[in-house]
């Protein structure tokens, strides 16, 4: 089961969290949450960052050096747990950035434990882990045609759940013409 919600997880990526603190003059490197999966929006004093890549940065000499207000952010892929902001801050850029992220789900250790963090809205969604499961068993005894059908019914769940974790049914944007 816990196979079946971690490959859900990653491909529906329903859970999303976000975490805020404080950027510090001359520290380089800030700690991920250990749920931490993929990061999806990064702000810093309400301004989006831009996503950036140390290897692209290396096109520019002195970069690791340059301090300033902080316009992009990088992920350490050594360790992956490390998040940077390009330019490093400054004294006079120390204010809040946040990461808003896709998080792990966490394991399913007993049986009253709940898939998907225990988030309410994901309920409806559970039953598609025991055709993600069933399918797995299926295919152990020599069952494929059964297997298919589980994948099947677990492939429509995770589709459904992609569209439906991030879906707002009432938001109704207006329509803005453009300005030329």
């Amino acid at each position: 089961m816990n196979e079946c919600q971690e490959q859900a997880n990653l491909e529906a990526k329903p859970i999303n969290k976000s975490f805020e603190f404080p950027l510090v003059s001359g520290t380089t490197w800030y700690s991920l949450p250990s749920d931490f999966l993929q990061i999806y929006r990064v702000t810093y004093e309400q301004d989006i960052l831009k996503e950036n890549t140390p290897e692209a940065l290396d096109r520019a000499s002195g970069w690791s050096e340059t301090t300033a207000e902080p316009t992009d952010y990088f992920i350490d892929f050594a360790s992956r747990t490390l998040i940077g902001f390009y330019p490093y801050p400054d004294s006079k850029s120390t204010g809040t950035a946040r990461v808003e992220y896709i998080a792990q789900a966490t394991d399913l250790t007993t049986d009253a434990s709940i898939p998907f963090n225990s988030i309410t809205e994901l309920y409806p969604y559970h039953y598609g882990l025991a055709y993600c499961a069933a399918a797995h068993m299926t295919t152990i005894d020599g069952r494929s045609d059964l297997a298919q059908l589980y994948f099947a019914q677990y492939a429509a769940m995770l589709k459904r759940l992609a569209t439906e974790a991030k879906s707002r049914p009432s938001y109704r944007p207006s329509a803005i013409g453009r300005r030329e």
